[in-house]
């Protein structure tokens, strides 16, 4: 496969991120933009037990660490197990005495966790009045397979550290990606961890963009670009991510109509 690092930036302003990343659509990994977070010397079980609420939540599950476990079933094939907040909490602060791979994901941080929102600041590279804010906790070794977001999107690395893979839109043949009128045409069967290249040949062969996102670094996902992420700390990790309405031109494109079929299939 052809390997491309990609590239770190730091001080950009809004005017260089529209004209080098945003319009053509191209990932950055922003530094030094989380520096002023409180988030960034508070956050961790300890200040989350102390300052949230012990409420019920939804918490993916795997026994391989793969969310959802078998990708080639679509997103529905996610295992989920209900428990107190606090007690998830407190089971991942010891992950060498996990059977299994935990995940709290994508939970809306107005909606959900109100108390967090002062600890951050959303990048000026913003623009949209509302962007969806999700924090992600895991207990280390989590992996999301490969698919596209239907957003643009910033993910924040707040405590420890993320490989990420990306591919360009124009790759979707080659990463096999699943049925539209299944409902899951934003992801891919392929297992990242083990490749079966009697079925997916073409994804040997596919230019990809990589990076290690490191706590305090933001990563730019241009929308409709394919990713795959793997948690490699194996400890309890948190991160954020932005995701909001950018680019307009990619809706344009094959991907872009591909994608307005998918959502009316699924009712948005």
């Amino acid at each position: 496969m052809n390997r491309n690092e990609i590239g770190r930036r730091s001080n950009l302003s809004y005017e260089q991120f529209l004209k080098e990343y945003l319009i053509p659509g191209k990932p950055v990994v922003l530094t030094g933009v989380m520096e002023d977070w409180p988030a960034m010397s508070k956050w961790g079980t300890d200040y989350f037990k102390s300052t949230l609420g012990n409420q019920k939540v939804q918490v993916a599950v795997s026994e391989n660490g793969m969310f959802p476990s078998k990708p080639e079933q679509g997103w529905q094939a996610t295992d989920y197990e209900q428990m107190d907040f606090h007690d998830y909490l407190s089971m991942i602060e010891n992950p060498e005495k996990l059977k299994k791979i935990y995940y709290l994901q994508h939970k809306s941080l107005p909606d959900v966790f109100p108390e967090l929102l002062n600890d951050i600041q959303s990048p000026i590279y913003i623009k949209s009045p509302s962007p969806t804010i999700n924090l992600w906790i895991g207990s280390g070794g989590n992996i999301t397979p490969i698919h596209y977001d239907f957003s643009s999107n910033f993910l924040a690395q707040v405590t420890g550290k993320k490989k990420v893979f990306l591919f360009e839109p124009s790759q979707s043949r080659n990463l096999y990606a699943l049925s539209v009128r299944s409902k899951n045409a934003n992801l891919s069967p392929i297992n990242t961890l083990n490749p079966d290249f009697s079925k997916h040949s073409k994804y040997k062969d596919v230019p990809y963009y990589e990076c290690t996102l490191e706590p305090g670094e933001m990563l730019f996902i241009p929308l409709f670009w394919w990713h795959w992420v793997n948690t490699i700390s194996r400890e309890a990790t948190i991160s954020i991510n932005y995701w909001w309405n950018g680019a307009i031109k990619p809706w344009f494109s094959k991907q872009g109509i591909k994608t307005l079929y998918l959502l009316s299939l699924q009712g948005k």
